[in-house]
């Protein structure tokens, strides 16, 4: 302890609550593993509510979910259930969080492809235009790589626009890697 207190930590990545740079755009990515157990904790994180777009995989939401339970202040929640009409609860699931008075093209949208989740957003902030993609695959599929490899292309070929358009890919691909 004496060495904590003589030498604190300092992070390589300054904490988004901590930057003092209101012009640029804030977007965090982060698997949750089930946004119903730990939403209390999400909702109030200092990083959350200083982002301007949360975006949180593996929610294990499901149709019978009511987004009024999910709501965070000062933000507009987008869900991308993989299934949305399914009430089975799976290890898929997205959840956009775009703050109130960030302008987007239109609301976010779901390009689900290959049992990989896809939630595309275009916003029109500091960089006008500005596509932002949140990318998911189960641990489950990690067995059908050909399935995957098909569905980044299919990312590539059909969501990304031409090369000047200004695209961030946020993603959890759950490559299983051979020892």
């Amino acid at each position: 302890m004496s060495r904590l207190i003589e030498k604190p930590l300092v992070p390589c990545v300054p904490c988004l609550y901590n930057s003092d740079q209101t012009s640029k755009i804030k977007v965090l990515f982060h698997n949750v593993r089930s946004l119903r157990l730990y939403f209390d904790d999400i909702k109030c994180d200092y990083s959350v509510q200083a982002a301007d777009i949360n975006i949180f995989v593996e929610t294990r939401l499901c149709h019978f979910d009511n987004n009024a339970v999910y709501e965070i202040d000062n933000f507009k929640l987008f869900r991308n259930d993989f299934c949305p009409q399914s009430n089975v609860t799976t290890a898929y699931g997205t959840a956009f969080y775009i703050k109130n008075g960030i302008k987007c093209k239109s609301e976010p949208y779901r390009c689900n492809f290959n049992d990989v989740e896809i939630t595309v957003c275009v916003i029109y902030e500091s960089i006008p235009d500005l596509h932002i993609k949140g990318i998911h695959r189960s641990k489950a599929k990690v067995n059908n790589l050909q399935n995957f490899v098909t569905a980044i292309n299919h990312v590539l070929d059909t969501i990304v626009c031409d090369r000047n358009t200004p695209t961030v890919i946020l993603r959890d691909f759950n490559i299983l890697s051979k020892s």
